[in-house]
């Protein structure tokens, strides 16, 4: 017998939820959305579900159209693209009763990978309709959510750069990473977990985890968890870059914990003061910053519709 999401945190079927409102973006990723709504139709169960359709004009339009989802009483809002787009739309969504849908339509869709949704649209329609909801947590990065990685360094410069490309896919996210890994240099840092000391690091990555891996599969962060109310600190340290290159197949099998050169801690806050101009990503959004990041673990904070465990 399942529970109300008020009296337990494990997966719930939808009960009296009707309205959905699938968020597009219509350029994430290197598949075509322009059917969505006729997949929808055919696929979506219209006994249990009424739905519309609002596609992103411009960057930052998935926060405004998912606040406006949820102020017009919506019970689901579905963010049909990849990692970047779910990162828009959850903005609204934590902390409130409305559950968050995924249709897997961008470059990697990591964490629709990792919590089993996987890449295929017409699963995750099945998956929306069947309807178990499950509560797990966000972490916010300067009071800012996100659901699935945040990194510092060199994975953040990827992810700024490819953002910035008009090219879309693993062969232009590889084409970024060869051409960064020849020049980009180790950030020194200061790390504070919790209310321990504080320390210094020479490091390529510092990751702060919700969930195990970036998109195509690729695990940075194995023992992450995305319910446990915990955020999974990542350190990656000065090495050779050619120790970098020979750990690549350890980060496809759950290995890179054991690469001699990275470092694996939990907490539920993380604080790191990193240089000016630092490269920085939230969800696989690059961007830049200087400063001090702050890192809390927000436990059981977003309610998502995903296959059962």
């Amino acid at each position: 017998m399942y529970m109300s999401l008020s009296e337990s945190k494990i997966e719930t079927p939808l009960a009296k939820i009707k309205k959905i409102r699938f968020i597009v973006n219509p350029i994430s990723g290197v598949f075509k959305k322009k059917n969505i709504e006729k997949r929808l139709e055919k696929g979506l169960n219209s006994h249990r579900f009424s739905f519309d359709v609002c596609q992103t004009e411009y960057a930052g339009h998935a926060i405004e159209l998912s606040r406006q989802a949820v102020e017009d009483g919506c019970d689901i809002v579905v963010a049909v693209g990849g990692d970047g787009s779910l990162h828009e739309v959850i903005r609204h969504l934590v902390g409130t009763d409305v559950a968050l849908g995924i249709i897997p339509a961008g470059s990697g869709n990591g964490f629709a990978m990792h919590a089993g949704v996987g890449r295929r649209i017409n699963k995750a329609i099945s998956i929306l309709n069947e309807g178990h909801i499950r509560q797990i947590d966000t972490i916010s990065l300067n009071g800012t959510p996100y659901i699935n990685l945040s990194g510092l360094g060199f994975d953040a410069a990827i992810a700024y750069h490819f953002g910035h490309t008009r090219s879309r896919g693993l062969s232009e996210y590889a084409r970024l990473v060869f051409r960064e890994a020849r020049q980009f240099p180790f950030y020194n840092v200061e790390i504070q977990l919790d209310d321990d000391e504080p320390f210094r690091r020479e490091c390529l990555i510092v990751v702060a985890a919700n969930s195990p891996v970036y998109g195509y599969n690729m695990a940075v962060a194995p023992s992450a968890c995305i319910d446990d109310g915990k955020i999974e600190v990542m350190i990656f340290n000065k090495a050779p870059k050619w120790k970098y290159w020979m750990s690549f197949p350890k980060s496809l099998n759950n290995g890179i914990e054991r690469a001699g050169f990275s470092e694996r801690y939990k907490a539920k806050r993380l604080r790191v003061k990193i240089p000016d101009d630092s490269f920085i990503h939230m969800d696989g959004e690059g961007f830049k910053d200087s400063g001090m990041l702050d890192y809390i673990v927000q436990p059981a904070s977003l309610n998502i519709i995903l296959p059962p465990k």
